[in-house]
């Protein structure tokens, strides 16, 4: 038998998994070295604005040229393919990030 099958729905609760499992994405960009410490303050607002106003949040960190982290969904909520999308083009849309990569959706919990 799988682990799945032998855990109960308050276990299975408990621990994220199976019906209860939450899904998030990775996010990784860089800002280019020219730009101004206020831009990279606004442009982090702003991605962090649009995180929350999707549901969701994100732990990661900016080492001043570097962003990482993962978006997680927040209160069980469920992350759509939408919101994700939404996170790709606004951080397509500025000038002064380059190298951005973009997760497919994994479990936030376990991988």
């Amino acid at each position: 038998k799988n682990r799945l099958s032998r855990l109960n729905k308050r276990q299975q609760k408990k621990l994220l998994v199976g019906a209860y499992q939450e899904l998030g994405f990775g996010i990784l960009f860089q800002f280019k070295a020219d730009t101004d410490p206020q831009v990279i303050d606004s442009t982090l607002d702003a991605v962090l604005s649009l995180v929350d106003e999707e549901g969701a949040t994100f732990g990661g960190y900016c080492n001043g040229q570097l962003f990482e982290g993962m978006v997680m969904p927040l209160n069980r909520q469920v992350i759509s393919a939408e919101s994700r999308q939404k996170v790709i083009d606004l951080l397509a849309s500025f000038a002064h990030i380059e190298d951005v990569q973009v997760s497919e959706f994994v479990d936030a919990w376990y991988d």
